[in-house]
């Protein structure tokens, strides 16, 4: 599936709509915008049904025990708060003085 072009398109709209940020470090108050992954905020293995769809996918950190998209693997981290910061604008976690300038602080 991910060799695809129907995936590596999902992908880059997934990256473009999180201005290739992982989201769960900016809910979190940090900007990372290195080692990202698109992750299926349900796992393949247990529903393709979404598999395309980009409201259950999210972008991540990824690269260590410790990053945002191995928390989410292990379960650390809730798909209901994945699901809804993939639903709301990246807008609405940056800190008040990106927004003013139109791009993320540090970016």
């Amino acid at each position: 599936m991910r060799n695809t072009y129907k995936w590596q398109k999902t992908r880059d709209e997934v990256y473009q709509r999180d201005h290739q940020l992982c989201r769960l470090c900016l809910a979190e108050g940090r900007i990372t915008t290195r080692n990202l992954q698109a992750h299926h905020i349900i796992p393949l293995e247990e529903s393709t049904a979404t598999a395309y769809d980009m409201e259950w996918i999210i972008t991540l950190c990824s690269g260590g025990m410790d990053s945002c998209h191995e928390r989410a693997e292990r379960g650390d981290v809730s798909r209901e708060l994945l699901h809804r910061l993939a639903g709301e604008p990246v807008e609405a976690s940056l800190p008040p003085r990106a927004v003013a300038s139109g791009r993320p602080a540090g970016v």
